[in-house]
């Protein structure tokens, strides 16, 4: 429980369960709450496991309790960590730094402090930075989920749905790439560090820990190179460290992508090293050739990703995020059209529709098409109207505009994500404004996909439908 009050008209309120990282939104006049009093967690809303935990000193640090050891890697070891003062789980990774002096500790800390910055849905935060006994541990969010490695990459005779990865590494390039335009860069993307959540949400995992562990002089406190072999870009693998730039990144995600649709990375050794003179003396293998079913035109996003010339490749991760939405259009045209008498409603989910559109033309066409589907369209040209009776709707899906009069789109899409009763409920941006920006800010502010007008009704359909068939899975 903990004590909220809303910073417009000043209403207090008291809730349970209260999730620190949940935006929570006042019911009188829908303005924003903020915590006055969190509540300190009692011993029966700590969870058996962290109370187990708590009893072996060993496993304190500062205010967190170590209770449980997901995995060991050349960079540090990550537990699940219990949250004594704000009640919430989260994960600690243990640097394998050795011993680090005030200054380095302080480097770090001012590091973190800037990669914690980076707010966007398919990025998992940084917390804080921590001393662990003269080490560095960095405090992140909690995933509960499966990397792509463990979800994909487990059954070997399994081969992964070439839709699902796809759109998998679109969403993590569309978090890689807004970072990217803001100066970032991961430098250690791979399956394993890319995290499908319980929300369904994909998740970019240690993003920036490479920049926390380059020193000033351009080395790491490994005294390696940061990144793993098989993922490397050329530059990365000849160590070149001042020519690692977003596109090193972009060859990153190709070849990420590449390997979880066939199974095993593009670039294969019987070492390390063999590997990196792989990545630098070896064309970049057909994916085609591993994988007869792979589309052509995915064929053709990888090869421009993984060009060997930085110059050749796409320049960030938001132009190969593009590309990849252009792919997963494809494929779910393709699917649409072989399925095109199935209804698109689910059973359990409501068939209502909240569209908030000022175009007629446009409104008619979609309550056109999916009228025949059985849904039901709810209208609003007017997005303050829209604002007005929305908290009321529990429709099944929304087509929400941009531009429109009252209240943007922007406005209202950042309104309805901090409603708990929109929080499962999909939300599709149906719009004119493209580009590259507007792409990004609509999937940072909580939308599920973001359609680019005019539009067929083919694809249309598909993004409905997918997008209520992911609410009814995680249901």
């Amino acid at each position: 429980m903990a004590l909220l009050q809303c910073g417009a008209c000043r209403q207090r309120f008291r809730t349970r369960n209260f999730q620190p990282d949940h935006p929570y939104a006042c019911s009188k006049c829908g303005g924003a709450l903020v915590v006055l009093e969190p509540d300190p967690p009692t011993a029966t809303t700590i969870p058996p496991d962290a109370q187990e935990a708590a009893r072996d000193s060993a496993r304190h640090l500062g205010r967190f309790t170590l209770v449980h050891n997901l995995g060991r890697g050349a960079v540090g070891t990550v537990h699940q960590a219990w949250d004594t003062r704000l009640g919430r789980w989260v994960a600690i990774k243990i640097i394998h730094t050795g011993a680090a002096d005030p200054e380095d500790l302080e480097r770090f800390r001012q590091e973190a402090s800037v990669v914690a910055s980076l707010d966007h849905p398919n990025i998992a935060p940084i917390y804080d930075v921590l001393d662990a006994g003269g080490r560095l541990a960095i405090v992140m969010k909690f995933i509960d989920g499966k990397t792509l490695d463990a979800k994909y990459l487990a059954d070997p005779a399994k081969p992964a749905p070439i839709d699902q990865v796809v759109r998998a590494v679109r969403d993590a390039a569309f978090g890689v790439g807004y970072a990217h335009g803001r100066g970032f860069v991961h430098r250690d993307l791979k399956p394993a560090n890319l995290m499908v959540g319980s929300d369904s949400r994909l998740y970019v995992l240690d993003f920036g820990m490479a920049k926390v562990l380059t020193r000033p002089d351009g080395l790491t406190d490994l005294g390696r190179r940061l990144g793993t072999p098989a993922f490397m870009s050329p530059e990365q693998a000849m160590g070149l460290a001042r020519d690692v730039d977003a596109r090193s990144d972009v060859f990153s995600l190709g070849s990420t992508l590449w390997m979880l649709l066939t199974g095993h990375p593009p670039f294969q050794g019987r070492s390390g090293i063999e590997v990196v003179r792989a990545i630098l003396r070896d064309p970049t293998p057909s994916v085609r050739a591993a994988r007869a079913d792979v589309p052509e035109d995915i064929e053709v996003v990888l090869r421009c990703a993984m060009e060997k010339e930085r110059d050749g490749r796409y320049p960030t991760a938001v132009e190969l995020a593009g590309a990849l939405n252009e792919c997963l259009l494809a494929i779910e045209t393709a699917a649409e059209n072989k399925a095109r008498g199935e209804p698109i409603g689910i059973p359990g989910i409501p068939n209502t529709v909240l569209m908030v559109e000022d175009e007629p033309g446009v409104v008619q066409l979609v309550r056109q098409a999916l009228s025949k589907d059985g849904l039901e369209i709810v209208h609003f040209a007017d997005g303050a109207a829209a604002l007005a009776r929305a908290e009321e709707m529990k429709p099944g899906v929304v087509l929400l505009d941009v531009n429109l009069p009252g209240a943007s789109g922007w406005e209202i899409l950042e309104k309805l994500r901090s409603l708990v009763s929109y929080d499962q409920i999909p939300i599709l941006m149906v719009t004119g404004m493209s580009g590259e920006e507007n792409v990004v800010r609509g999937f940072q502010l909580g939308a599920d996909d973001y359609i680019v007008k005019p539009f067929s009704v083919a694809v249309l359909r598909a993004r409905v439908r997918r997008q209520l068939g992911r609410r009814a899975a995680g249901a």
